[in-house]
């Protein structure tokens, strides 16, 4: 049983800006409402940091909603704040709503946001999201390794059913909120099998979900990986020979493994009409020109590379990291086959306003 802690911050509430923004979830600045995570995915990165087992306490960060108000002012309203440290809607949110006040500030500011979670219950903050969709932007994601339930125990140990986060999808999607699924992790020799990519990429489609994303399985250290080993074990008898091979001394599996994945994926998900990362209409006009460039050519350097156009993909990941430091090098831009739509970031239309206000003659 998780004891919850209230406790108030230390320092500030939203982490320093991005060196570049999120490729997956477009985030400029990080901000958590709670510290560690009742779910208790083994697997999940903050096993890795913790001293104490994830899951045993959960912090209340009582005071962000209040810090946020006051830091919220000096951002640029075109960068993204994203919900993304610890899951937002775990079962502390019903007792404590951290997370439904500090929304509720972002929507007063019109920041755009992002919101990774595996619980049903942001859709309880539905009418917060609308507004804050109709201000700015909103994005929320759900993290979904599987929609088979018994495996998914296995997995994610304390996190809401798969077919729970399924429908909550579904919710958001009717009331105009975009939506998006992470694979995260994918997992060799459990879920990464053909057959089991197909039917969690059947389901999240028929959600009507804008967009999938997707990380490999990643060892930060040896008490990681055999925490890792220990999850496997409860899975099946798959001997640790075959993840030595497929890992080395490597953070992350073999290229070739990563690439044999990201190359089925991206089929699948194009055949269902999905997007590989969020979608350019969503963000179109929602963010800063510098951070939509960036994300733009950040999202096509992933399919370039994927489907083998490595000079391109080189290209366009150069291209991101100089939009975002505010270079736009047009003669360079032009090289990209994305330069029809970098025009429309770069020079947007007037308004009817301003169109008015230039053609009108002063006495």
């Amino acid at each position: 049983m998780t004891t919850y802690l209230e406790e108030r911050l230390p320092g500030a509430a939203l982490s320093a800006r991005r060196s570049l923004a999120n490729e997956l979830f477009l985030s400029n600045y990080l901000l958590a409402t709670y510290g560690g995570c009742e779910f208790a995915c083994p697997y999940c990165d903050l096993q890795a940091t913790m001293t104490r087992p994830l899951g045993e306490t959960t912090r209340a960060l009582v005071d962000v909603p209040a810090r946020l108000a006051d830091e919220i002012a000096d951002i640029d309203a075109g960068d993204v704040v994203g919900l993304l440290l610890t899951d937002a809607y775990q079962p502390a949110e019903r007792t404590y709503h951290v997370t439904r006040d500090a929304l509720t500030q972002l929507t007063e500011y019109g920041q755009p946001t992002v919101i990774l979670t595996k619980s049903p219950l942001v859709v309880e903050d539905l009418p917060t999201l609308q507004r804050l969709q109709a201000r700015a932007m909103v994005v929320v994601i759900f993290t979904l390794l599987t929609t088979e339930q018994s495996l998914s125990e296995k997995l994610e140990h304390h996190a809401p059913p798969p077919a729970l986060r399924l429908e909550a999808a579904r919710q958001l999607k009717r009331a105009g909120i975009p939506v998006g699924f992470a694979m995260l992790p994918i997992v060799p020799y459990v879920t990464d099998q053909t057959s089991h990519l197909a039917r969690t990429l059947n389901r999240i489609s028929d959600t009507g979900a804008d967009f999938v994303v997707w990380e490999h399985l990643g060892w930060p250290n040896e008490r990681h990986k055999e925490r890792i080993d220990a999850m496997l074990g409860q899975i099946a008898r798959i001997p640790s020979a075959y993840y030595r091979d497929l890992y080395g001394n490597r953070l992350y599996p073999s290229l070739e493994y990563r690439r044999k994945i990201d190359e089925e994926i991206l089929r699948r998900v194009d055949i269902l009409g999905m997007d590989v990362r969020v979608p350019h209409r969503i963000y179109h006009r929602h963010i800063s020109p510098a951070n939509e460039l960036s994300l733009l050519f950040k999202h096509h350097a992933f399919r370039d590379a994927t489907q083998g156009r490595d000079r391109l993909a080189a290209l366009h990941r150069s291209l991101a990291e100089e939009a975002y430091r505010g270079r736009f090098d047009q003669v360079r831009m032009q090289q990209s086959p994305l330069w029809p739509t970098v025009q429309t970031i770069l020079n947007p239309p007037k308004s009817e306003d301003e169109s008015g206000a230039a053609g009108t003659e002063q006495p």
